[in-house]
C-alpha cells in the first residue's frame, strides 16, 4: 500500500482478514495518528512500517494491547 495518499483508513479496513496479515507496509501514504485504530486488530502482524507518514502521537497501550506477535515497527520520518 505504500505511497498511496488517498486511502483511507478505518477500524474495518482489514475485516474479515484480520488474523492473516503478517507485514504491512504503509510506507508515504499521509497516514495520520487518527488512522492508527485500522491496525489495532491484526492479532498476529510481526511487522508494521508506517515511515514517512504524517504521524504526531502513538498511543500504544490502546493500539498494540491485541498485537502479541508483533517484533517491530518502523515509524521513521515521521512528525
Amino acid at each position: 500500500m505504500d505511497r498511496n495518499p488517498l486511502l483511507p483508513l478505518s477500524t474495518d479496513t482489514f475485516s474479515g482478514i484480520e488474523s492473516s496479515l503478517r507485514n504491512i507496509s504503509f510506507q508515504s501514504c499521509s497516514l495520520t495518528s487518527n488512522s492508527l485504530p485500522a491496525f489495532a486488530r491484526l492479532i498476529n502482524l510481526e511487522r508494521l512500517k508506517l515511515q514517512s507518514n504524517l504521524l504526531t502521537e502513538i498511543k500504544p497501550n490502546n493500539l498494540f494491547s491485541l498485537m502479541s506477535q508483533l517484533i517491530a515497527i518502523d515509524l521513521q520520518r515521521n512528525q
